[in-house]
């Protein structure tokens, strides 16, 4: 592993995922150093690698998170984050609008946009540039951008629960990873995926218990759901 790789991307050492559940991307004989990225898979309620818990995109690997998303397949992105927030930039857009834009060796088309009260839904085309990346050479996700969740603090409860309705519905038979992603990729990323872990628990036997499934999610990646008040949600 290529510890310099590591802090460049994340900027923050004690935010470096657990190499047990990292997500792997592929390498290629240039460059042994490709398969690194802030992210790690989690395990759902009775689905195992149901979500892939990631850092928002900074400067230095926002072109290996789009590479993520077309290498694992991954037909659904859920940001629960704003890109600026009070004056700072908590994460670096890489979804087009109305002209495409090239991320590395990927393209992405804007195909299809859906504004909501409190979120948009992008469906958006990639397209490989370059004949060096394995697999398919194309590949459509759908970003779910939920835009009303203030930083350490829960969103409205009912807001919430229209955002992951609309999420759930799309595709429910698929199999791929979701990524969820915030800025840092633990508070309000860990908090989403406990409430879907929950909800979906809940379908099942009637009943949650919040603290075992935190306590699974944070095995599977360091810092997940950080605040008592995100946790009592």
């Amino acid at each position: 592993m290529h510890f310099q790789k590591r802090c460049t991307q994340t900027g923050l050492v004690f935010l470096l995922p657990d190499d047990h559940s990292r997500v792997v991307l592929e390498n290629t004989p240039e460059n042994p150093y490709l398969d690194y990225i802030n992210a790690n898979y989690l395990d759902g309620y009775n689905h195992k690698k149901k979500y892939i818990a990631s850092q928002g995109p900074t400067t230095h690997m926002i072109n290996d998170f789009v590479r993520m998303i077309m290498e694992k397949k991954c037909d659904k992105v859920i940001m629960v984050t704003k890109d600026f927030e009070m004056g700072k930039m908590k994460c670096l857009i890489y979804w087009p609008d109305d002209k495409p834009i090239t991320k590395g060796d990927i393209t992405l088309t804007l195909k299809n946009q859906k504004i909501r009260a409190n979120y948009t839904i992008r469906t958006i085309l990639m397209t490989k540039v370059s004949i060096n990346l394995q697999g398919d050479s194309s590949h459509t996700f759908t970003q779910f951008h939920y835009e009303a969740w203030p930083d350490h603090d829960v969103p409205d409860v009912h807001d919430m629960l229209d955002f992951l309705y609309e999420v759930n519905r799309h595709q429910p038979q698929s199999t791929a990873p979701q990524v969820v992603h915030c800025s840092a990729g633990v508070g309000r990323t860990g908090t989403y995926i406990a409430v879907d872990y929950c909800l979906e628990q809940y379908k099942d036997i009637g009943s949650v218990d919040i603290m075992i499934c935190i306590k699974k999610l944070r095995n599977q990646r360091r810092g997940m759901v950080q605040t008592v008040v995100r946790s009592s949600f």
